[in-house]
Formats: C-alpha cells, sequence, structure tokens
C-alpha cells in the first residue's frame, strides 16, 4: 500500500465496517468464462475505483480493460491487492472491509463473490498485500495487527488463520506489514512499511517468531520497500517506495547489493506500489498516483525505460494498487531419491513431468541439510539450472554429502507459457535421504557350495573385530568363520567359505566394537 494513505485510509475504518455488514442483493450477476483467462492476461486492483479491470495477454499502452469486476453485489472494497490461481479463480484483499473475496473464473461486472473470509475470528484487519502458495494456503499482511495472517486453503467465512506472526521478535512489529512472498518450500518474505529490511521467516513460522535472516542495510538499496514476490531458483523481487525495483539473489542476507537495479527518469517508476513477476521473469509494478503499471523485462538493468506501459484515460486508473498475471494450467510433477546412503556417498534426485503441454522452461534441484526440517536455509547443493525438453524425467547431478544427517530434496520447474510453475515439498517422504555417519554395506554370492561374502566398512566405524552370521532358506544360523577377523575401518573385505551344503539366503555383520557388539544387514545372498 503506498505510504502516503495510510492515515486516511484509517479513518475510513469504522465506515468500512459498516459497508461489509450489508448482506449480498438478492439477485446479483455472477458472470463467468467457461475456464481460466489466457496466459499473461494481466489483472490490476484499482484502489480509488472499487474495482479489478483485467486486461489482455499484452495488453500495453492506452486500451480500455476487457472487462471489469465492480459493484456493490462484489463487496469490493478498497482492494489492495489481486491474485489468480492457475485455475482462474480471482482473489482480492479489501482493505476497507477487512475481507478476502473470490470470484469464479471469469467473472465480470457487479458479480457476487464465491466465497468471503470476513469477521472478528479471521483478525483480518485492513489488510493489504497477500501471497498464494501453489497448495491455496493464502498469506496476508496487515496494517492491523497481527502483522502476517495465514488461511488453510479452501477457508471461508468468520474463520481463525492456521497460524499468525505479530510479536517484538519477528521485526515486523505488531502491523504495518505490507508485501509479502513465498518461495517453493513455504518460506515467508516480508516487508513492514516504513521499514527498509525485507524479513525472512521458516516455514510454518507462527506466533512471536524470530526471522531466519534479514536483508538490511545501505548497499541493500532498499527504501520503504512496498512489495516482494519470490520467483523461480528463489531469486526476491522488490518495489521500492523510492521508485524503483530491486533484484536480490535466492538466500541473499544481511547488507546484500542486489543484482539488479532499476531506477531513474527513463524507467517510468513513480510512487511504486505493488507487483508481480510472470513464469518468463517480466516483472509488473504499479504506479499508485500517477496510474499506471509498467512491465520490466527479465535482463533490464538500471535506468532503463520499461518494456511496455498500461497508462491513459481508456484504461479507467485511479489509485492502481494490485497487480497480477494469469499463471498457465499447472502439470504434474513428482520426484524420488534413495532413502538411506553411508556418509561419503552421492545422492541424486529424479524428476518426472506429466501432463504438461509440450513444457519447456527450466528445472532446478536443490538439497536442504542436514537437519534443516524446514528447507530454510541456504541449500547444501543447488544444481545448474536445466532446460526442459518435454514431458519426461530429468535427473539431478550426484552432490555427496560432508556430513550425516537428514536431507530433503526439492525441485523447482520455472514453468512457460503453457504450463504453470510448480515445485516438490519439503521433506515429502519420496524426497528425502538419511546419510548414515557410519555403519556397514554388504552383498553375497553362492555358487554350489561355495560362498562368497563382501562386506564394507564405512564412515567412523571402529571395528576390533567381525563375526560372520549366514542364514539359511530354513532360517537356521550359521557362523561362517571360525576366528574373527581383525580390520580397519573404511575397508573391504571378502570372505569366501567353500563346502558350504545348504542354500543360504543371507547374511550379518556382528562388528565388536570399544562400547560392545553391534549387528548390520540382512545382506542379500544371491545364487
Amino acid at each position: 500500500m503506498n505510504s502516503c494513505r495510510k492515515t486516511v485510509a484509517r479513518s475510513v475504518m469504522s465506515l468500512a465496517i459498516s459497508i461489509a455488514a450489508v448482506p449480498l442483493v438478492m439477485g446479483s450477476m455472477v458472470a463467468s468464462a467457461k475456464g481460466p483467462d489466457p496466459q499473461g492476461t494481466i489483472y490490476v486492483a484499482d484502489y480509488g475505483r472499487n474495482s479489478i479491470d483485467v486486461f489482455g495477454p499484452g495488453a500495453h499502452g492506452n486500451v480500455a480493460p476487457k472487462r471489469v469486476l465492480q459493484g456493490p453485489s462484489t463487496m469490493i472494497s478498497g482492494p489492495a491487492d489481486v491474485a489468480v490461481d492457475p485455475a482462474g479463480h480471482v482473489y482480492v484483499s479489501d482493505f476497507n472491509s477487512n475481507a478476502i473475496t473470490e470470484y469464479a473464473p471469469g467473472a465480470s461486472g457487479n458479480a457476487a463473490p464465491i466465497r468471503t473470509i470476513q469477521g472478528p475470528k479471521t483478525e483480518l484487519s485492513n489488510n493489504d498485500d497477500m501471497s498464494l502458495a501453489p497448495d491455496g494456503t493464502l498469506y496476508v499482511g496487515n496494517f492491523g495487527s497481527p502483522g502476517v495472517v495465514i488461511f488453510a486453503p479452501g477457508a471461508k467465512g468468520d474463520v481463525a488463520p492456521i497460524r499468525t506472526i505479530v510479536g517484538g521478535n519477528t521485526g515486523i512489529g505488531e502491523s504495518n506489514v505490507d508485501g509479502l512472498g513465498v518461495d517453493a518450500t513455504g518460506t515467508l518474505y516480508a516487508d513492514a512499511t516504513g521499514s527498509a529490511a525485507i524479513y525472512v521467516f521458516a516455514p510454518g513460522a507462527n506466533g512471536n517468531a524470530t526471522p531466519i535472516r534479514n536483508i538490511m542495510g545501505p548497499s541493500t538499496g532498499l527504501a520503504s520497500p512496498d512489495d516482494v514476490k519470490v520467483g523461480f531458483g528463489g531469486n526476491i523481487f522488490v518495489s521500492n517506495g523510492g521508485n524503483s525495483f530491486e533484484e536480490f539473489a535466492a538466500h541473499a542476507h544481511g547488507d546484500a547489493k542486489p543484482i539488479r537495479l532499476i531506477s531513474g527518469g527513463l524507467t517510468g517508476l513513480s510512487d511504486t506500489d505493488d507487483l508481480t513477476v510472470d513464469a518468463k521473469g517480466n516483472a509488473y509494478i504499479t504506479n499508485f498516483n500517477n496510474g499506471s503499471v509498467v512491465e520490466f523485462g527479465p535482463k533490464q538493468n538500471g535506468n532503463v525505460a520499461p518494456k511496455a506501459v498500461l497508462a491513459g484515460a481508456n484504461t479507467t486508473f485511479s489509485e492502481p494498487e494490485g497487480v497480477a498475471v494469469a499463471t498457465p494450467r499447472a502439470l504434474s510433477l513428482t520426484s524420488s531419491t534413495s532413502s538411506t546412503i553411508p556418509l561419503g556417498s552421492a545422492t541424486h534426485d529424479t524428476a518426472k513431468l506429466l501432463g504438461g503441454k509440450s513444457p519447456t522452461g527450466s528445472i532446478i534441484f536443490k538439497l536442504f541439510g542436514p537437519g534443516d526440517a524446514a528447507c530454510s536455509h541456504k541449500p547444501a547443493f543447488t544444481s545448474p539450472i536445466k532446460a526442459v525438453h518435454g514431458n519426461g524425467t530429468y535427473t539431478s547431478p550426484s552432490f555427496t554429502p560432508k556430513k550425516a544427517g537428514t536431507y530433503s530434496w526439492i525441485v523447482e520447474y520455472s514453468g512457460d507459457s503453457n504450463n504453470a510453475q510448480i515445485s516438490s515439498l519439503c521433506r515429502d517422504a519420496s524426497e528425502t535421504v538419511k546419510v548414515i555417519g557410519y555403519g556397514v554395506t554388504g552383498h553375497g554370492h553362492q555358487a554350489k557350495t561355495t560362498v562368497t561374502l563382501t562386506w564394507t566398512v564405512y564412515g567412523t566405524l571402529k571395528a576390533l573385530s567381525f563375526n560372520i552370521l549366514a542364514i539359511t532358506q530354513q532360517h537356521k544360523v550359521i557362523q561362517m568363520n571360525t576366528k574373527p577377523i581383525h580390520t580397519h575401518s573404511s575397508k573391504t573385505y571378502t570372505f569366501v567359505s567353500k563346502n558350504v551344503n545348504v542354500d543360504i539366503d543371507y547374511f550379518k555383520v556382528k562388528v565388536k566394537r570399544s562400547s560392545g557388539f553391534q549387528t548390520f544387514g540382512p545382506f542379500v545372498v544371491k545364487g
């Protein structure tokens, strides 16, 4: 929200609450299309006109919206932000009525919302910007308290948020939260109006939570940041109240310098407000007081003219604030990795893109850990970006963890003009790998009466001796050696026994350690 009107907005709160109490008008029209709008459709929340203006893909110049969502039945009151999901549902943050309203795909005119979040239990209080996670979780910033409220997918009515973020430890204070962005792991990025910082919270953060990091300091160039979004690969995009647009590297923290800064007289940035970033990396930014939306390409930098400008009398803009761009349809992403590996061994991830419309774009793999249950810290490994050429299987490079513990792979697909961005989830069962600090691996083979058993000691295991226990198909245990085998750790050993007249099914290795005995296995014997 534009900082110059916060005081005015608060003064109309009591009036807004009385407006919100008006019931839906009987017979109100809900106009909607058969499905979602085309990818690239531009949605603008016009605070001054209480409207959502919808423009076709690529719209620029002094053009009229192709449709407008406006009227008493819409319940739109001071729209501070707008979002759209891949199915085409439109979400509006109504600042003046302390509500979130949702509309059917293609809704137009005086259309009633299909879902509303409003009431004292919601803790919405002059709600401003919002972010919609791929799973439907809705993150909302309040100018009142609490600063951030988070709603479960499908929440409606006078429902309590599943989490709130508020308190002295948060850094964002009790209120005045404006921009919000959520990355593929559920990590939340928030700014507070009047501060010059971005605060980063771990997935699942709740209550008086301390940020896991922040972006703050003179090198950042941040000046009253108004909105923040997170793009493919984790890069952070910020619209500044100081009439600039910045991009920070993924996992930037502290007094980090932006990797891109658009600022200056040629940019058309003036009284900058909210932003969104599309699947191709184009950034759309609203200029609140001069009634325009400017678009910059993913490689533009410095004092440069916008790639496109949407402005003029035909746009009907009064005070454009929120902006969103229609995403393409969602495809299916599945991924898997080895569940357990010994320390010193490599791990890799495999992803499958299914059901996409000739997908292109990029895919990236990240390994978080050890012990990073929320996947919120810097990854232990980040793959190079790989090009996507259609549906199919994509494999990460191998990486050898340096420490034992539990790790989690996350794979992110960038999306393209026909397919939505998508990612796997942190600590997905099929994406978790446990790295064991010490142990024994083994395998065996039986050829008639000769049995060959091989085992490897790895990691920090200090073995004084071994005993080999073979188990027959009849579950009989046979000790294969009469004398213990003395060894050193981190070596491979082979034991051969002849004249074995029973079929061996598997074997175990009994290790004598200074602290006692420990048994590893079973290891399969083939033959």
